[in-house]
């Protein structure tokens, strides 16, 4: 089901009302959609691609985005494996909390790559 554009404001009600956050992807640059997941205490089930894993390391459960079963069997055992489920939660919360960093620190991390890319030039 596509629901379109969400408000900000209804995005918490949204994940709550969730059992998982599910990822399909093929191909993405980034999604905070699995940051939010996380953040929202939702395991996560995400295609066995770089970019996902890069995301989400070992806070997700990963299927092969062709294969419908596989992805099939991985909400099975999610739905018959409350420990598993809670265990991908607690990995993300982990996860997303040694990721989080102040604005300042952004801001200082985007200086000294532009800082670096002037070097190089």
């Amino acid at each position: 089901m596509n629901l379109g554009t969400v408000k900000l404001t209804e995005l918490p009600a949204l994940y709550e009302s969730c059992d998982a956050v599910v990822m399909p992807s093929l191909l993405e640059c980034y999604s905070i959609s699995y940051l939010e997941g996380m953040h929202f205490g939702l395991p996560i089930i995400a295609s066995d691609r770089d970019f996902a894993r890069a995301s989400c390391g070992d806070g997700a459960l990963y299927f092969d985005p062709l294969d419908a079963r596989d992805l099939a069997a991985k909400i099975a055992m999610l739905r018959h494996h409350p420990s598993l489920s809670a265990g991908l939660v607690a990995r993300g919360r982990s996860r997303l909390e040694s990721m989080e960093f102040s604005w300042e620190e952004a801001a200082r991390r985007y200086v000294a790559v532009l800082k670096e890319i002037a070097g190089a030039a």
